[in-house]
């Protein structure tokens, strides 16, 4: 939406445009910078999301797969959790979450 404001602008007066920035753009336009609405993440935002609803995800594939959805040390397979990342909704949060979850672990 800005980019044609400008060019819109720099067609009019080039003086113009110099004196218009995008953060004035935006405030004259109605939207706003996303610095000011991003709130502070706070250094335990893992234990803040899993606190809620621990084992959640482990109940849903083993009401849905039973013992095939993990592998022998009890995790969940890969490519249980594939399949759930595609679903919609909660389920699917939590599934790529947990996919998240891993991919950090071995970091």
């Amino acid at each position: 939406m800005l980019h044609g404001i400008r060019r819109r602008i720099r067609r009019n007066t080039k003086s113009a445009a110099r004196t218009f920035s995008s953060s004035t753009l935006g405030r004259v336009f109605g939207s706003r910078s996303r610095k000011r609405n991003r709130a502070k993440t706070s250094k335990k935002w893992v234990q803040k999301v899993t606190r809620h609803h621990p084992g959640a995800l482990r109940r849903t594939v083993k009401s849905r797969y039973g013992r095939r959805g993990f592998d022998t040390r009890g995790c969940i397979k890969p490519s249980v959790l594939e399949k759930m990342a595609h679903e919609k909704g909660v389920t699917g949060k939590r599934a790529r979450f947990a996919k998240q979850l891993r991919r950090m672990h071995k970091r």
